[in-house]
């Protein structure tokens, strides 16, 4: 009985101090600022900024330059393209490029970019076909590498 009579008051305050604890719920993620800023419009409609922009990989400095970049549109799903060197002669500019939409390859796909050796910046502009989307086009002046 005396057992009891010290381990209740011990057990009572232990299951008040579990059940009053001020757990605060862990905040779930928000969309990823863009590092970048791509302006793009789907099928027409008025041009928006690319949501979750941002450089995958881009390099001027070697005899094949290249960019890439991925964002969202504004159905959520991820666009990626590829700039590469492609048939341009100039040293710090790209005429081939691929794009791809949830793994979904893109047709009819053409897009330039220009690299400024002084600012180190790039700009460009694509256009790209989807199916289920249709076409998209975009613009950026001011990706900096």
């Amino acid at each position: 009985m005396r057992i009891i009579t010290l381990f209740a008051p011990a057990l009572l305050l232990g299951i008040l101090a579990t059940s009053c604890s001020k757990d605060t719920p862990t905040p779930t993620p928000g969309p990823a600022e863009s590092t970048i800023k791509v302006s793009v419009s789907e099928a027409g409609a008025p041009p928006y900024e690319l949501k979750e922009a941002r450089v995958i990989d881009g390099s001027y400095q070697t005899g094949a330059p290249r960019l890439s970049f991925s964002g969202k549109l504004t159905s959520g799903k991820t666009l990626t393209l590829f700039f590469t060197k492609g048939t341009t002669t100039a040293p710090y500019m790209t005429n081939a490029l691929t794009s791809t939409l949830e793994g979904e390859s893109g047709t009819n796909t053409t897009g330039t970019t220009t690299y400024d050796t002084k600012t180190r910046i790039v700009s460009g502009q694509f256009r790209t076909t989807f199916t289920g989307v249709g076409e998209v086009t975009g613009s950026f002046a001011e990706i900096q590498l």
